[in-house]
């Protein structure tokens, strides 16, 4: 049993069910199964403005507060486990949200259209981001991301159109297709130097976004990952090997209708049709392994000399470096710093 049985039924304040039920039972007209560890349904008309979850419950059944309009806020106990699908989706009234650390998955749609939600703490155990999490939370203004989690998932921010800026921890690897499509008030975004993928659409129509940093990491840009975000200026990538961009059929790129794109930051020997429009106005050393630090590899004697003034890239892994393709030749390795000229 879930609430979507009971679809629209918006004037729907409780259930009864018979006290000889073999799965189900109520509490003042909230159903549970009969060990009292599942809450299964709560009627999108009952007229409570905060809820607490018994202690006994373990799992949120899927849409188990699907559609209420009247709550504000909604306790969890700490030992529950289970998030189920679509748990609070369209909970117009929800203002806050904390999820014990004791659950380890979410469902997907967790939120969505939860249009007054504004404050989430997210579990430390969670890995994923899921599919449309929070997509239409359009009072959602920032949310941390906790370092437990390695994947932004499929429209997972989409159309939070408050959202201001968004931190990925360095545990971040890929952000998915659509991930914050249309969050129109996004001004900029911290990507850490661990992610590999941005996924299609990832920031379509992010219409606020002004500057782009590309970290090495990135492998993948997928089409139209950036288009027409009108207040982007600045792109820089810090790569040395370009990553794949994927484009449509007419040409068009991660960038498309970027309009106001007039800075780009890329290193020296970085060539790609996906640039062509746009005027390169600063050119990294293709050297480059850090925030001005550079290497150099002498084919004779195999010396590896890294120098500069600041902290490499954090690679995550060896094929990330960028001397990765000449570790063959790697005999001894010299650290030192650049003269301040």
């Amino acid at each position: 049993m879930t609430i979507v049985l009971f679809f629209e039924c918006w004037n729907l304040s409780s259930f009864v069910v018979s006290n000889d039920h073999p799965s189900f039972t109520t509490i003042d007209g909230i159903v549970f199964d009969k060990s009292l560890k599942t809450l299964v349904a709560f009627p999108p008309g009952k007229n409570l403005t905060s809820f607490a979850v018994p202690e006994s419950v373990r799992t949120l059944n899927s849409y188990a507060f699907y559609s209420n309009g009247a709550l504000k806020t909604i306790s969890l106990p700490e030992k529950l486990n289970t998030v189920g699908r679509s748990a609070f989706h369209s909970c117009s009234q929800l203002t806050a949200m904390t999820i014990p650390n004791a659950v380890t998955e979410l469902g997907d749609a967790l939120f969505v259209a939860c249009r007054s939600l504004s404050s989430v703490t997210l579990p430390s155990t969670i890995t994923t981001i899921p599919i449309d999490a929070f997509h239409g939370c359009s009072s959602l203004m920032s949310i941390d991301i906790p370092r437990s989690v390695t994947a932004i998932g499929y429209a997972a921010f989409g159309e939070c159109s408050s959202l201001k800026f968004i931190d990925l921890p360095d545990s971040v690897a890929s952000i998915g297709d659509q991930a914050f499509f249309k969050c129109s008030g996004l001004r900029a975004i911290s990507i850490p130097p661990t992610l590999s993928v941005v996924g299609e659409e990832a920031f379509d129509f992010c219409s606020s976004l002004q500057t782009v940093v590309i970290p090495a990491s990135v492998k993948l840009i997928g089409l139209w990952a950036f288009r027409s975000c009108t207040s982007l200026e600045s792109v820089t990538y810090l790569g040395v090997n370009p990553p794949t961009f994927v484009s449509d059929e007419k040409g068009y790129g991660p960038f498309c209708d970027c309009d106001k794109l007039k800075n780009v930051t890329v290193p020296e020997c970085f060539k790609s049709a996906l640039f062509d429009k746009f005027t390169v106005t600063k050119s990294l050393p293709c050297n480059l392994c850090g925030a001005d630090v550079v290497y150099s590899l002498s084919t004779s004697s195999g010396l590896l000399s890294i120098s500069g003034e600041n902290d490499m890239y954090d690679f995550k892994s060896s094929n990330q470096v960028p001397w990765f393709k000449s570790r063959s030749l790697v005999k001894s390795v010299a650290v030192g710093e650049l003269e301040k000229g």
